[in-house]
């Protein structure tokens, strides 16, 4: 779903990264590590990587294909989490930034589990939902050539918006580009 064009002509995997880069180029953070996850979750970098780095490795995501395709909720939950539990910030605070475009649909733990274990260690998590349609032109595989067809992909719903109301984070929504500037500006503060 994260090749879905809701924001046309960048799809929602393009608008993740530009939030990513955004947050990572302009926060302060004493403890920053970046988690990718589909049906998988794999460390993207660790909080030694040196910043400039940080966004080139978000850049150079690919979108999972196949069987590593979907969405792990619950599995990148409970990796932030561990590496969360390792490290205290200077201002005590643990945080989670969780951007995704949908449902847990794949992955071997549960994200209602996983927030309810954050909010018991204190660690709030703030989500982001892209993909504002549920019916998005996407990249359709015909043969030997890929085609735009309009598709049923779905979008982030309020389960997402309850993990963070559990955890006491804040929820946002990206609605069209336009919002990206005003998220990163309203989220900062609060990492």
């Amino acid at each position: 779903s994260m090749q879905g064009l809701d924001y046309s002509p960048k799809s929602r995997f393009d608008i993740e990264k530009h939030i990513g880069n955004e947050v990572v180029e302009r926060g302060h953070f004493d403890f920053l590590e970046g988690k990718f996850f589909a049906a998988e979750v794999t460390d993207l970098f660790g909080t030694k990587t040196e910043s400039e780095k940080r966004g080139n490795l978000i850049q150079n995501m690919k979108i999972a294909e196949g069987e590593k395709d979907g969405t792990a909720l619950g599995d990148a939950l409970y990796g932030a989490i561990a590496s969360l539990n390792k490290f205290v910030n200077k201002d005590g605070k643990k945080r989670i930034l969780l951007f995704t475009d949908g449902q847990n649909n794949k992955g071997h733990l549960d994200p209602e589990t996983a927030v309810d274990n954050a909010r018991k260690v204190g660690i709030v998590i703030h989500t982001i939902a892209i993909g504002n349609k549920d019916l998005v032109l996407f990249p359709v595989k015909k043969g030997d050539k890929t085609v735009l067809e309009m598709t049923e992909v779905g979008r982030a719903s309020e389960n997402v918006r309850g993990l963070a109301d559990k955890t006491g984070g804040k929820h946002f929504i990206v609605e069209n580009e336009n919002d990206l500037g005003q998220i990163v500006a309203e989220l900062l503060p609060v990492l």
